[in-house]
């Protein structure tokens, strides 16, 4: 299985994070003597610190588990509704802001 992390707001899809290849890519480098080359926590906190930074555009963290054949690329194909519809039908949220119907319309 593929590990992703994807974040989004009202304005779209921020950031698709590969962390399947990013863990393998640390484990490999582990086992060769050589520095980690992604800081997989470094980078959920610093999603999820501008989540919490950005409350007025209601933004997500979501993580999903795919199937191996998906790559990055195939996702980032995907129209943004369409990538945020599977990350909810298959994923789970890490943080969220739902937003409430607007009173007034734009």
């Amino acid at each position: 299985m593929s590990e992703f992390l994807i974040s989004w707001d009202s304005l779209g899809v921020e950031s698709i994070v590969p962390i399947g290849e990013w863990r393998a890519a640390n484990i490999g480098a582990k086992l060769a003597g050589e520095k980690e080359p992604h800081n997989i926590g470094s980078t959920y906190n610093a999603l999820l610190m501008r989540a919490r930074f950005n409350g007025h555009r209601f933004p997500q963290v979501w993580g999903v588990n795919v199937d191996d054949s998906i790559t990055e690329a195939d996702l980032r194909s995907l129209p943004d509704q369409e990538l945020v519809n599977l990350f909810k039908a298959h994923g789970g949220k890490f943080f969220g802001d739902h937003k409430e119907k607007s009173v007034i319309e734009y």
